[in-house]
């Protein structure tokens, strides 16, 4: 569109204002015509090569998120997108950035959320059992009369 704008003579200004985009956009889809032709407006995505996340990396990840990094011998007590990269590498996978990991994360279905802060209780055993229901005080205790 934005070649066929320019071509009709409308400047490159003009024609990314029309077509809500980045007057770059225009200037670089025109270069790539008057460069190539048809074939350099092209979308050359598809030749980026093969995808790093596939269901082998998805399986490896889904193992990875069912620990805690201090099973898998990090320090840390929650994972991040960082440490998941490293991690899921160490398990004979491809490297990806951060935020492919959480492109990852959230094809697996993993949810991004604070983590629930661990706290042991202090109490001895009996003290946290847990003591008997007020009916059955009351339906067990003797009353005069």
């Amino acid at each position: 569109m934005a070649v066929a704008k320019v071509a009709s003579g409308q400047s490159r200004a003009q024609a990314a204002r029309e077509l809500l985009c980045a007057p770059s956009t225009v200037v670089s889809a025109v270069q790539r015509y008057q460069e190539s032709g048809r074939v350099g407006l092209l979308d050359w995505r598809a030749q980026n090569g093969r995808r790093k996340v596939n269901e082998r990396f998805r399986q490896t990840l889904r193992r990875v998120l069912k620990g805690t990094p201090q099973q898998s011998g990090w320090r840390r007590t929650t994972w991040t997108r960082e440490l998941l990269v490293r991690e899921v590498e160490r398990r004979g996978r491809v490297r990806v950035s951060p935020a492919t990991m959480g492109r990852a994360l959230a094809s697996v279905g993993a949810l991004r959320r604070r983590p629930c802060p661990v706290v042991r209780c202090p109490w001895p055993e009996r003290r946290r059992q847990r003591p008997p229901c007020v009916r059955e005080v009351v339906a067990s205790a003797e009353w005069p009369g």
